[in-house]
């Protein structure tokens, strides 16, 4: 798959983010229609929170950023 331009619009048109709790959940999912209202994301190696969004993937935390 072809990765593809992660703005802000992108983020909010995929998941949504409840600033009261620091977690974003997916609002779309074109693959798996069943991740929709469920958490996004996994921990790396390290423990740090990424999601993959059109074949990025990405740490949460600028996304919060990009999103807000």
């Amino acid at each position: 798959m072809a990765k593809i331009d992660i703005t802000a619009e992108l983020i909010r048109e995929r998941l949504n983010y409840d600033a009261d709790t620091g977690v974003f959940t997916w609002r779309t999912s074109p693959r798996v229609p069943s991740k929709v209202g469920r958490v996004a994301g996994s921990h790396d190696f390290n423990g740090y929170l990424q999601l993959n969004i059109g074949g990025n993937v990405l740490k949460v935390y600028p996304l919060i950023w990009l999103y807000v």
